[in-house]
């Protein structure tokens, strides 16, 4: 997301709006893209959902 509008809200009207249709639909699980796991503002974003971890994704650097 463009920094000017990072920490606007944008992210939780999206995630709002794609509650409501997933009510509206009946949809009651869904699997995000991948996502890092030292990504923290990405998982604090899901924090009000029952999750479920299944996947693990992570970068390694090493030194040649």
């Amino acid at each position: 997301m463009h920094p000017d509008y990072q920490n606007k809200g944008v992210t939780a009207a999206i995630i709002r709006d794609m509650v409501a249709a997933f009510n509206r639909f009946g949809i009651t699980k869904v699997e995000t893209n991948p996502e890092l796991a030292e990504n923290k503002a990405v998982q604090a974003m899901w924090k009000y959902f029952p999750t479920k971890l299944h996947k693990r994704r992570q970068t390694f650097k090493k030194s040649i």
